[in-house]
Parts: C-alpha cells; structure tokens; sequence
C-alpha cells in the first residue's frame, strides 16, 4: 500500500512542471494587468496633465476671483425667507440619505472612499452649507444654492447611468454578505433616494423662493463653471493620480464610448458640461416664470446700478420741486 503511494520520479517531475507552470502564468496575467493598468492611469502623457492643470489654474483663477469680485457688489437680502414644516422633511430626509451613502462608503472599505469626491456627493455638501447658513449668511447661501440648481444636470446623468448601467452604477457590493453589514443590502435603494432627492427639493425650494434666485445672471453661471472646472482638475485631477483611481473619469475616459476617447475628451466633456450647466439654468428660469410669471425674470443688481437708480430718483424729485 506505502509503495502504491509514492509517485515515480517521472510522475513528480510533471506535477512540478504543472505547479510552475500554472504560476508563471499566474504571474503573467497579474503583470499584464499590471501593466494595463498603467497603460490606463497614463491615458494621458504626464506633459499634457501638467499643461491642463496650468492652464486651466491661470485662465480660471482670474475669472473665478474677478465674478466673485462683481457678486459682492450684489444688493443683499434682508433675510432668506424661513423653512416651513414640508420644506424641513424634505431637507432632512435628504440629509439623512446623504449620511447613509456616506456611510454606505467607508462600510464597503476604505478603498470606496474616494468616491465621495464625485459631482453628487460635492453637490450635496454644497447643499449642507448652503442650509447651515440660510439665516446667518443670505448672500452666501445664495450663492451656493445658485450653484447647486445650475448643475443639476451631473445628478441627472447620475440617475440615467444608474438606470442603463444598474450593474456598475447601483448594484449591491458582492463582498456585503461576507463582511457582515445586512446594512448594505439598501444600497441601492439610498442611491435613488439620495439622487431623486437631491433633484426635487433644491428645485421645490427654488420655486417657494426659499433661496434669492438669479435668473439669467452670468455672473453666476461664470461662477459655476469655473468654480467646477477648478474642482475637477484640483481636487478630483490630484486625488486620482494619488490614488490611482479613475475619479470621474479623470484618469481614462469610460470604455465603448467612441465620442469621448482620445487625448482631448476631457475638454470635449468640458464644452458638454458648459452647454448642459447653461440648459440647466434655462430650465430653471423656465421652471421660475411658470409658477411666478415674468416678474421673477429681472437680473440682480448690483451697488452701481442702485447708486444711479438713486441718483435717477433725486434728480427727478429735484424736477418736482422746480
């Protein structure tokens, strides 16, 4: 019985060769994907990234300041007008589906935590600040809730990609279960929560003008998307390189679509995005003159034009009085 047991010589030279064999290719397909994945993190050659971050820096910088400059010269409001019962239910289960997609993202494993610097989640930290000082700082508020409902339009991607794509976009960790977080099985039911909401109340508190919105102001449309392109190659560009993550497709553009590859589709998704915060700010001045009529549609004024409206009505009370 021992002897039937022991393999010849021949036969253990060929489970050797068999074991060294699987692994060399083993070994072979990690490097492959190794170096696929290099391949990918250089998409773009590192001059051209150098060149877009101080490009976009020198021309946005300037402008982003120059906007802000004119905002300032804004006439402030007295005070935004208080939160009814339906307006803080609405704030605060948004709140709460934010805290769980926050949560949902360090229970998956530090390595999903990135994700968090996508357009969504910087909207809906945008939205956080803009309610914390909705009575303390109106203009700032302001403001930022501007901002928010002009780039409605990346949350609406969000939802059009999580239909098309629910496998990539929406679908549930496979690692949930042998983590031991039942919480996880809601994933996808706080992704449409989070990202259905935070279309219908910024939009819902606009219409009730909880917020002063500007309508066809390019002063805030020039903040915007200036203040985005600058998040984009800044914040998402760095945290990407550093990471090796594809944040936002910062790195590489997404596979199967021909529209955007090659090594100008960022700036391609850039003139998109330009074009599609504009037709976001045209829905909502629409969205604004149908429930208000066209006395909504009037541009901010700013310290120079009240000073002359100003110096107009003295000269015609001057007129009067001769």
């Amino acid at each position: 019985m021992l002897l039937e047991n022991v393999l010849t010589d021949s036969e253990l030279a060929h489970k050797v060769e068999d074991f060294a064999r699987h692994w060399a290719d083993e070994l072979h397909a990690q490097n492959v994907a190794a170096r696929a994945q290099d391949e990918l993190v250089w998409y773009l050659t590192p001059t051209r990234h150098i060149w877009t971050f101080v490009l976009v820096n020198l021309v946005a910088c300037p402008a982003l300041l120059a906007a802000l400059r004119r905002y300032q010269k804004y006439r402030p409001k007295e005070r935004n007008k208080p939160f009814s019962v339906i307006d803080w239910i609405l704030i605060v289960l948004l709140l709460i589906s934010i805290v769980f997609q926050v949560y949902f993202k360090f229970a998956k494993g530090l390595e999903y935590v990135p994700n968090l610097l996508m357009p969504c989640h910087a909207l809906s930290a945008v939205f956080i600040a803009a309610i914390l000082t909705h009575s303390s700082h109106p203009k700032l508020s302001s403001c930022l809730f501007n901002a928010i409902v002009r780039c409605l339009h990346f949350v609406l991607m969000a939802i059009i990609t999580g239909y098309l794509m629910p496998d990539k976009f929406v679908a549930e960790d496979p690692h949930a279960k042998l983590m031991g977080i039942p919480e996880l099985a809601f994933q996808p039911q706080f992704y449409w929560i989070h990202h259905v909401l935070l279309v219908v109340v910024p939009l819902y508190l606009m219409v009730r003008k909880r917020f002063e919105y500007y309508q066809a102001d390019a002063t805030l449309f020039k903040i915007t998307t200036l203040s985005g392109s600058l998040f984009f190659i800044d914040v998402q560009n760095v945290a990407a390189h550093l990471l090796s993550r594809n944040i936002n497709f910062m790195l590489h553009p997404p596979p199967g679509i021909p529209l955007i590859e090659g090594p100008w589709y960022r700036w391609r998704v850039t003139v998109g995005l330009v074009l599609a915060t504009y037709t976001c700010e045209l829905l909502c001045n629409g969205l604004m003159w149908l429930f208000h009529g066209r006395s909504t549609a009037s541009r901010p004024q700013t310290g120079n034009t009240i000073k002359n409206q100003k110096n107009q009505k003295n000269q015609k009370n001057q007129k009067n009085q001769k």
